[in-house]
């Protein structure tokens, strides 16, 4: 459909479907199942295959900017999905300037798609929990409406009431293990995020240094008289701008799926909160309404009543136990870690700006050692 997100960033389409694929299920939590992907170690370092990447380096420092992309677009306030934001223009752009990498952005917005499946997982077991819960802490009201009868055997009410509170427990302990599976998928799902960008970075950076390196061995080439190995010394230069910028390409595509992520939390919780009250408020109400329309015997009618308080009362704190938070912001920070691309390989570690100032450094002052040498400073006219 024309105007769709999928047509005004094709790019990123793209990469979400291909970050679909890379989901599997254990314990039916979302997890991350990446298979073997373009394996940058072996990405090429001879001079001349290294030449394919010339068109995305080209696409990368000759890329137009447009400054009010979309900009006319209207918005539809029933259709906040379709919403246009900056980070989905500055995504598409990312994915058109840096296309090799495409796999490993679909790697990070997998993660994305975990946790939010994850959320609506929990969300919705949790409300199951509260709902099944709190109807089974009113049966005992239910029950003594239908049969006026059982009034008279206090033991038969009390069971009532115990096997309600029991199974209501037993609902609250299966949350609980629900709860800790989450959170050890997500300590998984987080762990394996990390290794994959580490390994991207850490390739990238190595690749980096190496082409550095090439620059300086280009000067012991054996043919001097050939100007060849010139060409390839502003080749090598040309990878060193390139490989850190893609780089620095995975940690802003990062940072805009963790504010995509926390947008997510935040809103989710709000509706999970929501859906809760409702329940507390329904629930409660519902029974009432099913009481009165059977309950005709005066003499239970007190007792019914007394049950059915027990029931709203009681729905209280497992009302709050089911709100209380499975996953939260802190625990997908701490899954993915305070250095997810390493402690090395970022591209603030690289230097790049220091490296390359150095290297002309170094050409200019073998320039002018070399001037030296033939007298150039003494003999040239400064006339």
């Amino acid at each position: 459909m024309a105007g769709t997100l999928s047509t005004i960033a094709p790019q990123s389409a793209d990469r979400k479907k291909l970050a679909r694929t890379f989901l599997a299920t254990s314990q039916t939590f979302s997890t991350l199942s990446i298979p073997d992907l373009a394996d940058t170690s072996n990405e090429p370092i001879d001079y001349e295959s290294t030449r394919r990447f010339d068109a995305d380096i080209n696409s990368y420092y000759r890329f137009h900017i447009d400054y009010t992309p979309y900009f006319e677009r209207r918005w539809n306030i029933l259709r906040p999905a379709s919403w246009l934001y900056y980070i989905d223009i500055t995504d598409e752009i990312i994915e058109q300037k840096f296309p090799r990498d495409q796999d490993m952005r679909a790697v990070i917005t997998a993660f994305r798609y975990t946790i939010q499946q994850n959320r609506r997982r929990i969300i919705a077991l949790k409300r199951a929990v509260q709902a099944i819960g709190s109807a089974v802490l009113f049966l005992p009201a239910l029950a003594l409406a239908i049969a006026p009868g059982s009034t008279g055997n206090p033991i038969a009410v009390a069971a009532l009431i115990a096997a309600a509170v029991v199974i209501t427990a037993g609902l609250g302990f299966y949350q609980y293990l629900r709860d800790s599976q989450l959170k050890s998928i997500l300590q998984s799902n987080g762990r394996t995020l990390a290794s994959q960008i580490q390994n991207r970075a850490n390739d990238l950076n190595r690749h980096f240094l190496e082409f550095f390196a090439r620059i300086d061995r280009e000067e012991l080439n054996d043919d001097m008289t050939n100007p060849e190995w010139t060409h390839r010394s502003a080749w090598w230069m040309k990878l060193c701008m390139w490989y850190p910028r893609r780089i620095e390409s995975i940690e802003l595509f990062l940072q805009s799926e963790m504010q995509r992520t926390r947008i997510f939390m935040l809103r989710s919780a709000w509706l999970g909160y929501g859906s809760a009250l409702l329940l507390l408020v329904l629930i409660p109400a519902l029974f009432a309404l099913v009481v009165l329309f059977i309950n005709r015997d005066p003499g239970t009618f007190a007792a019914v009543w007394w049950l059915w308080l027990f029931g709203a009362v009681a729905s209280i704190p497992l009302m709050l136990y089911s709100i209380r938070t499975s996953i939260g912001l802190t625990n997908i920070a701490e899954a993915v870690g305070k250095e997810p691309l390493g402690h090395s390989s970022r591209f603030a570690d690289l230097d790049l700006h220091n490296k390359l100032a150095g290297q002309i450094r170094r050409d200019k002052e073998g320039l002018r050692q070399a001037n030296l040498r033939g007298g150039y400073g003494e003999n040239r006219n400064r006339g």
